[in-house]
């Protein structure tokens, strides 16, 4: 009966606080929900790009595309330099916003869809029929995008979380549920990626640009397009939620905890 009561009561303050923050809270649980819901899209994106941001040890540039470790240094190194006067034009362009929508929000979106399309014109590039050369600067040219308008969406979205609430226990709170929620996405991709690479392959390996040609663009772009998807989720849990409470009830009333 314990456990059933105190399925009952949470599902109660949902109920009653869907709409209307709690006492002392400023977030309702819709607005919990859906920036939760929504992270599983970015979290899509943030998995598909950091595969594409340069790095010593990136297995696609390095492996799959076949940018040697020398090459791969020298344009590491000036992808982080050209990162300096961007990030100080991040925070200019933050600092200055004045909008109805709020100080990060507006730029999920205006700083989203670049990334998407950026990101999959990253994986559709004829590496192939590319010199050593022309690979670096193609591939430092996307970075170079990657450093102001990937990192403008994540630190945008990673910000949000501060102007939506001021209190400091239920930020922690709100953060704690969006953390589980969120990370569903790159377990998940994780796990399908290996399974997608054999069937499209017919090999064991991860080293195939088919591979990220047929899944990315299509993750990416499902992803973003996660608004509509989030508002149908959002209003089958609302009508689901007049109906729980009674069934968990009548479930769990045998039990004697």
């Amino acid at each position: 009966m314990k456990i059933a009561g105190k399925i009952k009561s949470v599902v109660s303050s949902v109920k009653t606080h869907w709409n209307k923050p709690p006492k002392e809270r400023y977030m309702s649980y819709k607005e919990i929900a859906s920036l939760s819901v929504g992270g599983i899209g970015v979290r899509f994106i943030v998995y598909c790009v950091s595969n594409m941001i340069i790095a010593v040890g990136n297995t696609l540039i390095g492996n799959t595309i076949g940018i040697d470790p020398g090459a791969l240094y020298v344009i590491y190194i000036l992808s982080i330099l050209s990162g300096f006067p961007l990030t100080a034009l991040r925070a200019k362009m933050i600092d200055n916003t004045r909008s109805m929508k709020g100080k990060y929000r507006p730029y999920i979106l205006t700083m989203g869809i670049p990334t998407v399309i950026l990101g999959i014109g990253f994986v559709w590039m004829p590496y192939e029929h590319m010199s050593l050369t022309v690979k670096c600067i193609v591939v430092l040219l996307f970075n170079v995008g990657f450093q102001f308008f990937y990192n403008f969406m994540v630190d945008a979205y990673e910000s949000l979380i501060n102007v939506l609430s001021p209190n400091t226990i239920e930020r922690s709170d709100v953060l704690s549920i969006r953390c589980v929620v969120e990370n569903l996405s790159p377990s998940i991709a994780g796990i399908f990626l290996p399974i997608a690479a054999r069937l499209i392959t017919n090999d064991n390996t991860l080293y195939d640009m088919r591979i990220y040609r047929v899944l990315y663009p299509h993750k990416i772009y499902r992803r973003a397009q996660g608004d509509s998807a989030e508002q149908i989720f959002l209003d089958n849990l609302a009508r689901r939620l007049d109906r729980l409470p009674r069934k968990l009830v009548q479930q769990y009333s045998r039990l004697d905890v």
